[in-house]
């Protein structure tokens, strides 16, 4: 009786032992439940607060570059509009530049172009600077207003100079038909100057130089529109500043705030871009492939796409200058590669502004 009673105990005990550890397990399980809904709920407040700081950065950007744009514009229609209502001054014939000050030498022709030459002059104070003659009965007649736009353009950079623009003493028309630009004097440009092949680090160290005009070109709503070797300069120290602006053109409307687009040209020359021979383009949007035409000159000294344009060649834009590159054995470095691939989309609704140009990574190391 005494061992019956004595296994009803055991059998007791292991039961409540069993049913002890059972409610242990399921206190243990509230718990792990209880601290995954708080985890889970811990993790959905971080991730909704991770949301808000998101959308929260994201308004700020937008709004900052909403601001930036408004403050890009506003620059760009201040500078159209002092452009604009600019007059070059008028003279009477190439004799009354001395009363200005200005005296040219024909004897020193600098450069021989087919509607415009470039000679050795003189300032009021004796300084040796150059003058460039552009004769205007030369000029077909659509292109006579571009030319004296181009002037405007040349008397608003006498007095919004930049330290990678070309320096401009003064502009004048005569009533001969002719445009007088008096200019500083440099060594010679890259063309004539550079003609072997650069390393990255020298190309680099230009290319800053000129991204750097060209930023103040474009923020003064200026596009050059013929970024080549003879347009940049050297000076003293090494350093490029953009010259040549007889094809530049105001690309802003003040009025409208946007973009003047210009008619194809029809034609190809190695600086342009694709849409520029054959549709209307912004000819902001075409400088920045032309810089990365001349980066790619400044490497091979090779013009990076065929005669007829980039258009003409069976292989896509991005492989024929990467073509370039390997023919010649040049080899960049991912950062230049990335910028190249940026600035010669051959859609120019993909390609990137200057201000996306001059923050670049390659730019910036």
């Amino acid at each position: 009786m005494f061992a019956q009673l004595r296994q009803e105990e055991e059998r007791l005990a292991q039961e409540w032992k069993k049913k002890e550890e059972q409610r242990k397990a399921q206190k243990q399980k509230e718990m792990n439940e209880w601290v995954m809904r708080e985890l889970e709920k811990i993790e959905n407040e971080e991730r909704e607060a991770e949301l808000r700081d998101k959308k929260a950065r994201e308004e700020e950007e937008n709004e900052r570059q909403q601001k930036d744009e408004s403050e890009w514009q506003s620059s760009l229609a201040s500078a159209a509009l002092s452009i604009a209502e600019l007059n070059v001054p008028i003279i009477v014939n190439e004799d009354s530049l001395q009363r200005e000050g200005y005296a040219i030498n024909r004897a020193i022709i600098v450069a021989n172009g087919h509607i415009s030459k470039i000679y050795g002059a003189k300032n009021a104070a004796q300084k040796e600077i150059l003058c460039k003659v552009i004769t205007l009965s030369d000029v077909k007649s659509k292109k006579v207003d571009r030319i004296r736009e181009a002037g405007r353009i040349l008397a608003y950079l006498r007095s919004n100079n930049h330290q990678n623009v070309l320096t401009v003493w003064a502009v004048f028309e005569s009533k001969e038909h002719k445009f007088y630009t008096f200019m500083e004097t440099l060594q010679g440009s890259l063309k004539n100057n550079k003609e072997s092949k650069q390393p990255e680090a020298v190309v680099k160290k230009w290319a800053k130089n000129i991204v750097d005009g060209l930023y103040f070109l474009h923020s003064k709503a200026i596009a050059h529109r013929h970024i080549t070797p003879d347009n940049l300069l050297v000076d003293d120290e090494d350093n490029i500043k953009i010259g040549g602006f007889s094809s530049a053109c105001v690309y802003f409307d003040p009025i409208s705030r946007t973009v003047v687009k210009l008619s194809p040209a029809g034609d190809y020359h190695h600086h342009y871009s694709p849409e520029r021979i054959t549709r209307d383009y912004n000819p902001a949007v075409a400088d920045i492939f032309n810089l990365g035409i001349i980066i790619i000159y400044m490497l091979t000294k090779k013009w990076p796409f065929e005669l007829g344009g980039p258009d003409a060649s069976d292989y896509p834009v991005f492989i024929q200058w990467k073509l370039c590159l390997a023919v010649e054995k040049v080899e960049i470095s991912e950062e230049l590669t990335d910028l190249l691939q940026n600035v010669l989309k051959a859609d120019p609704e993909k390609r990137v502004n200057i201000k996306n140009v001059v923050s670049h990574k390659w730019l910036a190391s």
